[in-house]
């Protein structure tokens, strides 16, 4: 689910930084006044304009925590994936050690036992004790080997349950961030009707890229767009 910034949402960004200029911009390609929407809360003296407004701020804060959680669990998740694909490789290229290691590690395990009871038990002379610790070091060394691969088989598989688990909680907080967008959408209609304005050929189509699956803009485009007033004529 990717949230990359488009070359869009990276020219609105822009626009952030200097909303004026751009007004000016387009008022001077135009030839009509343009005003910003704060321009136009203003304007208007308008107090329901100001408390929709506010209420935009705290919805479009929220929706960029949301994002931003959305941004982690897309980053953690790609981390699972590639370290999942290094490992199934790895136990592709050696599926014959690993189907030996699954049948020798309990046949290891009973001989260390009997080696290790054998020294606890039995009256032994000190040469034959050594050679005794010599064989359960090589069945050690051994065993390590067998259960190397038989762990990563393990791990691989507990990354998998992660990826499974991060895609769910993905799906769920993408699924906020468009309660998020729809409850902004409300707002800003709510806003425009107070205020008397529509939007621009340039904002319903910011909005239609807005709602394209998968995208999800840190920024709110309406929020910083420029917005023509309504002719009263």
């Amino acid at each position: 689910m990717p949230v990359a910034k488009t070359q869009q949402e990276r020219d609105s960004a822009e626009k952030v930084q200097s909303p004026q200029k751009g007004a000016q911009q387009n008022g001077q390609q135009s030839g009509k006044p343009f005003k910003t929407l704060n321009e136009l809360i203003a304007e208007s003296n308008n107090p329901e304009s100001k408390e929709i407004k506010d209420k935009i701020d705290k919805v479009s804060a929220e929706r960029r925590g949301v994002i931003k959680e959305l941004k982690n669990l897309e980053r953690l998740m790609s981390y699972k994936e590639e370290e999942h694909k290094a490992i199934a490789e790895l136990l592709n290229s050696h599926q014959k050690e690993l189907e030996e290691s699954r049948r020798s590690i309990g046949k290891l395990k009973r001989m260390k036992r009997g080696l290790e009871f054998a020294i606890e038990t039995e009256a032994s002379s000190l040469e034959k004790e050594r050679a005794l610790i010599r064989k359960i070091k090589d069945v050690n060394a051994k065993l390590d080997d067998a259960l190397m691969f038989v762990r990563l088989e393990r791990k691989m598989n507990n990354i998998g349950g992660d990826i499974e688990s991060y895609k769910a909680k993905m799906g769920e907080t993408s699924k906020k961030v468009k309660e998020y967008d729809s409850t902004l959408d409300e707002l800003y209609a709510k806003l425009r009707s107070v205020l008397n304005i529509k939007r621009s050929k340039e904002q319903k189509q910011a909005k239609k890229e807005r709602q394209a699956p998968k995208q999800f803009p840190t920024i709110n485009l309406e929020d910083i767009a420029v917005i023509k007033r309504k002719p009263t004529g």
